[in-house]
């Protein structure tokens, strides 16, 4: 197979009914120099089959089946596979525009700047509507990307889809998706990449369809065991303190990014009452330790509660027992607390 100019990587898990327009879309590029790489993430409806479809009637889509690790995985293993010298991810219950890959690939024509991060405007499609999310055009040199923690940190800058990266530079540093998280990856990816990124360049062309396909219910109960919320808001923190420290960020230029650690860190906290892990007594009051004894300043500086409940536990967390909180915790949660929280119960 001759290189091509372009790599798709799209992670495929239990989307039979979303699949054939994902893969459709790809197909009628009007760029053509491409490659698709369809990873089979141990898909249980008829995904797989439909993958291998396709690749019987067109050689430049390649697809890969492994047991189910999840989507970041799934990714690493397109990067590993990936032979373009570009790389773009698309869901695959998503689809893209017929000029999606030309509008990217036009925009590394305006000039050589290095090796850097080419990003396209999408559009919401619900089910009743389609809402475009409009960022005005802008070009960010290694000397602006402080704006990413400031500015952008919760907006689509943070998606890996809809964006043109550079594989070469992928592989130089080892970029990759950590494998064990499975929330936020996506966030964490932009800013390892962006590390050694020479520009950010965005242009508003609204080539990218994402399908908001879940309820907000469905949305809001997704949490995870507490050592697997732990881990994604210790990565976010790590990133975080590292561009703080390189940009000499003041904290008072940090709440959007505190914003963000307070939703990873209250998900933390919602893991260990959570009802599917069934953590008992002394398990919890073991989290709570841990939690208290290694993160406290971050607490305090960065969880910023807006609920009158979430300020009482963290009151209680910070200057009580835990056995304090523990009971607080309950408390809520046999009242519905969820809802005070802005959540719903599972």
């Amino acid at each position: 197979m001759n290189m091509p100019v372009i790599s798709i990587i799209v992670p495929v898990y239990n989307v039979e009914k979303y699949i054939h327009q994902c893969i459709d879309s790809i197909l009628l590029q009007t760029f053509t120099d491409f490659e698709v790489l369809l990873v089979d993430d141990g898909a249980s409806d008829h995904s797989g089959s439909i993958c291998d479809e396709y690749a019987h009637r067109d050689s430049r889509i390649r697809v890969f089946h492994q047991e189910n690790a999840g989507v970041s995985v799934a990714r690493n293993k397109g990067l590993c596979e990936a032979i373009g010298e570009y790389v773009t991810f698309v869901d695959s219950d998503d689809w893209i525009k017929p000029d999606y890959l030309k509008e990217l690939y036009k925009c590394l024509l305006e000039g050589n700047r290095g090796k850097g991060l080419i990003l396209g405007s999408f559009e919401w499609v619900y089910p009743t509507r389609i809402l475009p999310v409009s960022v005005e055009d802008m070009l960010l040199y290694h000397v602006d990307f402080y704006r990413l923690i400031t500015e952008f940190i919760c907006g689509r800058m943070m998606y890996v889809w809809g964006k043109l990266f550079n594989r070469e530079l992928i592989i130089s540093k080892k970029i990759a998706f950590i494998p064990d998280v499975s929330c936020f990856e996506d966030m964490l990816f932009v800013l390892d990449y962006c590390c050694y990124a020479d520009y950010i360049l965005i242009k508003s062309n609204y080539n990218y369809c994402y399908r908001v396909s879940y309820s907000t219910d469905t949305l809001s109960s997704r949490i995870n065991s507490y050592e697997c919320e732990l881990s994604i808001c210790r990565e976010f923190l790590l990133r975080l303190k590292l561009y703080q420290d390189y940009y000499a960020i003041a904290d008072a230029e940090m709440q959007n990014a505190w914003k963000t650690i307070t939703v990873l860190f209250h998900k933390v906290i919602l893991a260990i009452y959570c009802h599917k892990n069934q953590y008992s007594y002394s398990k919890r009051i073991r989290y709570l330790r841990e939690l208290t004894l290694n993160n406290r300043n971050e607490i305090k500086r960065m969880f910023l509660p807006a609920y009158l409940a979430d300020k009482i536990a963290k009151y209680l967390l910070l200057y009580c027992s835990n056995v304090c909180f523990d009971i607080w915790m309950r408390f809520l949660y046999k009242i519905n607390f969820r809802r005070m929280f802005g959540h719903k119960t599972n």
